[in-house]
């Protein structure tokens, strides 16, 4: 199993990172990876002000444009991909982490169990977490993400 760490510059415009992310996935699939995985907030940048007037905006679904996006680009390359956005559902938003498989399927929606991505004293009816990790089988082991308590972020 070879994994890959595709980093770059984010922008607040998620048209204007799948660009660079398509790119870094190419370069992965040349150098025979298995696995390309991006940082948190990789599709929208970390662009969030505690506003959620401002930050609602900033939101997609989980499975939405930016997973089909990816999902097209894991499905023609054969990669599993791995990348972080903020998530939108309804009038709430998560911190969350998108697994994709080689066939571009959605195999996890990981929402951040652990409240350091946004100020204390946010809207809790806004700026919400989730409740729990899940490992997923894939063909060259099982797959978690996971934000520990620490603050610090990681895969």
């Amino acid at each position: 199993m070879r994994a890959a760490l595709g980093v770059f510059r984010a922008d607040r415009d998620r048209s204007v990172n799948l660009a660079p992310m398509t790119d870094l996935c190419e370069q992965a699939a040349r150098g025979n990876a298995d696995l390309v995985v991006f940082c948190e907030t990789a599709v929208t940048g970390f662009a969030g002000r505690d506003d959620p007037r401002h930050d609602l905006g900033l939101g997609e679904p989980g499975p939405g444009r930016s997973t089909a996006a990816l999902g097209s680009v894991a499905r023609r390359l054969g990669l599993w991909i791995a990348f972080g956005l903020f998530e939108r559902a309804g009038g709430t938003l998560y911190d969350s982490a998108v697994l994709l498989d080689r066939t571009g399927d959605v195999r996890q929606v990981y929402r951040r169990i652990d409240p350091h991505w946004h100020r204390p004293d946010v809207d809790t009816g806004v700026y919400r977490q989730g409740a729990a990790l899940a490992a997923v089988p894939a063909d060259f082991g099982a797959v978690t993400s996971a934000w520990p308590t620490t603050g610090r972020e990681c895969w």
